[in-house]
């Protein structure tokens, strides 16, 4: 295998790992605002996103994605095996809009020149949106 077909490998590999983290990390706070929301009869009223129960829902729901929480990280694993793992998870809130901010670390495919895994910051927002007639 040569150098260069590695570095492509990887390079495909970290873009791939890169959007099924933050699609998760999306999927996971959508479900979260859903969760929080006050009350189904008023919560076209208030769009407040409320910040312990939310970030309680949150963590609770990266667990239920199949995340498993080791020192402070979420890890996912396919075949027992660490597949990626999101740590220094930050979340925001601002009225209807909820940030996440984390470090995002994928182990390489194949170790190039010593460095067997990347670290990587990625970052989404979830909104409340109220349509109107």
């Amino acid at each position: 295998l040569s150098i260069f077909t590695a570095v492509i490998y990887n390079i495909i590999f970290v873009y791939t790992i890169i959007n099924t983290a933050t699609h998760d990390l999306e999927r996971v706070s959508v479900i979260t605002v859903n969760e929080t929301l006050v009350n189904a009869n008023v919560r076209d009223l208030n769009h407040t996103i409320p910040e312990m129960p939310a970030t309680q829902s949150f963590f609770d729901n990266l667990s239920n994605f199949g995340y498993q929480q080791i020192s402070g990280a979420y890890i996912k694993k396919e075949n027992d095996k660490e597949f990626y793992r999101i740590s220094n998870i930050e979340l925001s809130f601002n009225g209807e809009l909820m940030e996440i901010k984390a470090d995002l670390t994928i182990p390489l495919l194949w170790e190039i020149d010593s460095v067997s895994e990347i670290v990587i910051p990625i970052n989404t927002l979830s909104r409340v949106y109220c349509f109107e007639d």
